[in-house]
């Protein structure tokens, strides 16, 4: 129900989703990757890309119009531990123009 030309913030949980909304001006916060959780090139991009989360892995990412930031996280998903992929915790303050 909100224009599309209209910004929105929208919260999903697997970062290939963006790529639906992209064509939108978008503020986009997902996880479910781990940031790798256990980050060991080129096994934790196959593991990535496995899981569906296609290439986004954690930060920054520009899809079309959309801007998407993949937090890592702080669990951790068959391993009880992690590697080169820290728990992360991000605190947005966002402002109106």
């Amino acid at each position: 129900g909100v224009d599309s030309e209209e910004p929105s913030l929208t919260l999903i949980h697997n970062p290939a989703v963006v790529e639906r909304i992209s064509e939108r001006p978008s503020l986009v916060l997902a996880g479910h990757t781990h940031g790798g959780q256990v980050d060991i090139p080129p096994f934790s991009d196959w593991e990535i890309k496995r899981i569906g989360g296609k290439g986004y892995k954690a930060g920054w990412f520009n899809v079309g119009r959309s801007q998407m930031f993949v937090n890592r996280g702080v669990g951790q998903v068959a391993f009880p531990f992690r590697f080169r992929a820290a728990p992360e915790v991000a605190i947005f303050t966002l402002f109106s123009k």
